[in-house]
C-alpha cells in the first residue's frame, strides 16, 4: 500500500495511519449517534448491521469533504479530475455482523475513516481483494484507507465477543466521491 505523494496509484489501496484526530473522531462520533439509523444488508437479508447516513448541508457532511479530504481523493486522478458529487455515512458493526463480500455498485473512490474498532482477536479486519491477492487491513481509531470499492471486492471479518470484549464495536465513515475530467 503506498503512502502520500505522486506515486500513488488508483490500482492500489492507500493506507493513512492517524489521519483522523482524536478530536475529529470525538466530533463523527458525537455528530453521528444522534442521527436516524437504520438495519441494512448488502445482498444476503441475513447479514445486516446499523448505518447512518451523513446528510449534506450539516457540520458533519462540511467536515468529511473539507479541502485537504477532498484533495487526498483527488490526488489519485491527473490534473483536471475534479470531484461531482459525494455522498457520506457511517456504518456500525457489532458481535456477530459484518459486511459480505462485493464490489459497490457505484462511486469513484471511497476513503473510510475508522472511528470505532474492537481489540486484536474480536475480527472487524477488512479483506480487500486484489485480483489474486487478499490484502487484510486492520483500521484502528483514526486511520483512513482510501480505495477503489466500485472495482475492488471487499468485505469484513465478523465481530467476535471475548471474555476481554464481551460486545465488540466497530464504526467506520464511508466517504464516497464521483469524479469526473480524469485523464
Amino acid at each position: 500500500m503506498s503512502g502520500t505523494g505522486p506515486e500513488l496509484s488508483l490500482r492500489e489501496p492507500a493506507l493513512f495511519p492517524g489521519l483522523l484526530p482524536d478530536a475529529g473522531r470525538a466530533f463523527l462520533i458525537d455528530g453521528i449517534s444522534p442521527l436516524p439509523s437504520l438495519r441494512v444488508s448488502c445482498g444476503i437479508p441475513s447479514v445486516t448491521w446499523e448505518e447512518h447516513e451523513i446528510p449534506p448541508g450539516t457540520d458533519l457532511f462540511a467536515y468529511l469533504t473539507r479541502d485537504d479530504l477532498n484533495a487526498l481523493a483527488l490526488s489519485r486522478y491527473a490534473p483536471g479530475a475534479r470531484i461531482e458529487s459525494v455522498i457520506a455515512w457511517c456504518s456500525t458493526y457489532r458481535a456477530g455482523e459484518h459486511i459480505n463480500r462485493h464490489t459497490d455498485k457505484c462511486g469513484s473512490i471511497q476513503l473510510l475513516l475508522c472511528l470505532e474498532a474492537p481489540p486484536p482477536g474480536s475480527g472487524g479486519e477488512l479483506l480487500l481483494d486484489l485480483g489474486g491477492t487478499s490484502l487484510r487491513v486492520c483500521l484502528q481509531p483514526g486511520d483512513a484507507l482510501l480505495f477503489e470499492a466500485s472495482r475492488i471486492p471487499h468485505q469484513t471479518t465478523p465481530l467476535v465477543a471475548t471474555a476481554g470484549t464481551p460486545a465488540p464495536k466497530r464504526s467506520v465513515v464511508a466517504v464516497r466521491y464521483f469524479v469526473s475530467g480524469a485523464a
